[in-house]
């Protein structure tokens, strides 16, 4: 079982707000405006709410939840931490190797099964995200659910979270 006093405050940190940046990619990745970003975020955080359920055996992303709950009641919720970037492909390289760098941090302190499990739980916010309304169209009439931005995001997470 791993547990919160496995980790040293930055990487509870990086924990804690890796769903968070990884819905902040896909957003990024294709940006939809502000009612398009809002719906993105919100689906993020109803995503994380539902998660108690679907990872309910997992004790490290109960934990987590916890925590983000804590911060909520609190008002006290940390700052992504997102650089200014000076392209698109620095946004994805640094997002990539944030990714890269939790994956490595689960697989060192963490059960192969309850890292398994975060880093769905963490890709399932993304896809949250990225699934929270349509893209392009007039109206609401046409567009597509996830752009092949998104899809390229999604990807790249994948990839950096070797999932």
């Amino acid at each position: 079982m791993t547990t919160k006093t496995d980790f040293t405050p930055e990487e509870w940190l990086r924990l804690t707000v890796a769903p968070s940046l990884a819905a902040s990619s896909v957003v990024m990745a294709s940006p939809s405006g502000p009612i398009g970003m809002f719906k993105e975020m919100e689906a993020t955080a109803k995503q994380l709410q539902s998660a108690r359920e679907q990872y309910a055996s997992n004790e490290l992303v109960a934990a987590v939840l916890s925590e983000w709950e804590n911060m909520a009641k609190t008002r006290e919720m940390p700052d992504l931490q997102t650089p200014k970037f000076a392209s698109g492909e620095e946004a994805k390289a640094w997002w990539a190797e944030q990714m890269q760098q939790l994956a490595a941090l689960l697989a060192a302190k963490a059960t192969a099964e309850e890292a398994a499990g975060y880093k769905a739980f963490v890709y399932d916010a993304a896809v949250a995200a990225a699934e929270a309304g349509k893209d392009g169209g007039f109206l609401g009439i046409g567009g597509v659910r996830v752009t092949p931005e998104e899809q390229g995001a999604l990807g790249a997470l994948k990839a950096a979270l070797d999932l």
